[in-house]
């Protein structure tokens, strides 16, 4: 995608002609230009083409589970055309192009009690990493399929929050809460490889208390961590090589449910009052207002409160803002003009 020029970006409903298809809703991923859409529904993932304002249902897998399993998590995979979620303590692997035959390519155990909570790929979606409770499995992909080759251990009473990599894909950034000690931790790991085996080893963790938010990647010696409060940018040292805190921004919003990068420049916030507020870092690394967009959501918000179940995602090419919870869905275009 060109340069945003910001103050000309804009954004407006995009009303499908059969908009209700996408009603509980669970998951959903796109592959890389937007024309193919999964969506996890009930327990049963529905592939899509989306394209002229209307979804044509492709086809459609369900996972035999049991009890009260469901299907968590969802990535559609380019370079093989397939599918990857995970249900319970399983990665599962099926091609898209056989979905009406309900074939799993393959299925992957990974041992994690509590499911698989938060997932990150790299670029080539060659690596994965998947977190559970206090643990992040590493899995490799080679030429005989998907394999776990490290797990790491956090605090014994952590959670993980969030997961990113930096620009240069060497560094695994989590971010995890310790509610016991009202406490918050950012974990720095380092990729080491030796004989083509990748380890990931931790070389910081910073402690502090801003409340539960999310780490945001994709810099260079640079990080930034962002919640209802404020927006905090970390830059290594020059001296320790060490992330320290550089600059902070406070976010002056009471009715958050929702923030967006855009090309590592511009914030999105998304709001309760029908707002979408556009947001940049100027040279300083400081947040900078520069224009409202109202748009109407009330199918979604005026409905829930601050904590609510409401989720968000941002196409690949950065042309769609999906916005649902597990009873309706939004679909924001996004204009760049």
């Amino acid at each position: 995608m060109n340069e945003i020029n910001e103050e000309k970006i804009n954004c407006q409903l995009y009303n499908l002609s059969n908009q209700n298809v996408l009603n509980s809703l669970e998951y959903i991923a796109f592959n890389s230009n937007s024309t193919i859409l999964l969506a996890i529904q009930q327990n049963i993932i529905n592939s899509y083409y989306f394209k002229n304002n209307y979804l044509k249902h492709i086809s459609s897998i369900k996972v035999l589970r049991k009890g009260k399993d469901h299907l968590e998590q969802l990535e559609y995979l380019k370079g093989s055309n397939s599918i990857l979620t995970t249900i319970r303590n399983n990665i599962l692997i099926a091609n898209l192009s056989c979905l009406k035959s309900r074939k799993i390519l393959q299925k992957i155990g990974h041992r994690l009690y509590s499911g698989c909570q938060q997932m990150l790929f790299n670029q080539n979606q060659n690596n994965l990493f998947i977190s559970s409770d206090n643990q992040v499995l590493f899995i490799e992909k080679n030429i005989e399929g998907w394999k776990q080759t490290q797990k790491i251990q956090l605090g014994y009473r952590d959670y993980v929050i969030s997961m990113c990599l930096n620009l240069q894909e060497d560094e695994l950034q989590i971010y995890a809460d310790d509610g016991y000690n009202c406490s918050a931790y950012i974990y720095i790991y380092q990729k080491q490889t030796q004989q083509q085996e990748i380890n990931w080893i931790l070389i910081q963790n910073m402690r502090f208390g801003n409340g539960i938010g999310k780490l945001w990647g994709g810099f260079v010696n640079q990080l930034l961590f962002f919640n209802e409060f404020s927006l905090d940018v970390y830059k290594k040292s020059n001296q320790s090589q060490d992330y320290i805190e550089y600059v902070s921004s406070q976010i002056q919003s009471r009715s958050l449910i929702f923030c967006q990068f855009l090309q590592n420049k511009l914030v999105l916030l998304i709001e309760k009052n029908n707002t979408i507020r556009v947001m940049k870092l100027n040279l300083q690394q400081k947040l900078e207002f520069v224009k409202s967009i109202e748009i109407d959501m009330s199918a979604l918000i005026n409905k829930f409160s601050y904590y609510s179940s409401i989720k968000a995602t941002l196409t690949q090419d950065e042309n769609f803002l999906i916005i649902w919870n597990q009873e309706k869905t939004l679909i924001i275009k996004m204009i760049y003009i």
